[in-house]
C-alpha cells in the first residue's frame, strides 16, 4: 500500500531543526521519513513552505532546514497562485470555481469569524489554508501536521472536504496497524 501524505511546514522544521527547544513529534516524523525514504509511502510539501520560513527572522534556520529538506525524498507540490508569495515560473495553478469552493470552506472551517488583514496570525492562517488547498487537489491522502488550530477541526475538514487530517503520532500509529512496515 502506497499512500500520499502533505507535511505540514511544522513537521518539517520539528523534523530538521535538531537546534530547537521545543521539537515536538521528532520520533514520529522521523518514522515517517524513513517510510517515505523506504519508498513505503510519498512525501510531500507545499509552495507555501517557503512563505512560511520567510517569516522566521533566524537565517541561518531557515537556509539549515531548506539545505536539508532539499537532500530528502519529498517532492514540492502547487497550491493556488496568490499574488506577492507565487512565482509566475513556479508550481501554483490559477484558480477556478472548485478553488474558490474549497478556500471558502477552508476559511469558515478555520477562522469562523473571517479573516481579517489586520490579525497578527493572518498571514500564517493564510498559508494554513493554501497548505491545505495544495493537499486537496494533489489527491494525497493524509495531511500531516502539529497545528494544533488544523487538528482540532479533523473532523469537520474530513466531514466538508474529505480531507483525512493527522497528528504525526496518529499517523504514525496508522501506519503500523496496517504493517506498512
Amino acid at each position: 500500500m502506497n499512500l500520499d501524505v502533505t507535511l505540514d511546514t511544522n513537521c518539517i522544521i520539528n523534523l530538521l531543526d535538531d537546534k530547537s527547544v521545543s521539537r515536538t513529534s521528532y520520533i514520529d516524523l522521523s518514522y515517517i521519513l524513513s517510510l517515505i525514504s523506504d519508498g513505503l509511502i510519498s512525501g510531500s510539501v507545499t509552495t507555501r513552505f517557503n512563505a512560511d520560513q520567510s517569516n522566521d527572522l533566524d537565517l541561518n534556520r531557515v537556509r539549515r532546514i531548506a539545505s536539508a529538506l532539499a537532500e530528502l525524498p519529498i517532492e514540492t507540490i502547487g497550491s493556488g497562485f496568490r499574488l506577492n508569495v507565487s512565482s509566475l515560473n513556479g508550481r501554483d495553478f490559477l484558480g477556478d470555481d472548485e478553488l474558490i469552493m474549497v478556500h471558502n470552506k477552508l476559511v469558515n472551517i478555520l477562522s469562523p469569524t473571517g479573516l481579517r488583514p489586520e490579525a497578527n496570525t493572518f498571514t500564517n492562517r493564510l498559508y494554513d489554508i493554501d497548505h491545505l488547498i495544495s493537499h486537496y487537489f494533489s489527491s494525497n491522502e493524509f495531511f500531516i501536521t502539529d497545528d494544533k488550530g488544523i487538528l482540532k477541526n479533523a473532523d469537520k475538514l474530513e466531514n466538508d472536504l474529505s480531507m483525512r487530517v493527522v497528528s504525526p503520532s496518529s499517523y504514525a500509529k496508522y501506519s503500523r496497524m496496517t504493517n506498512m512496515t
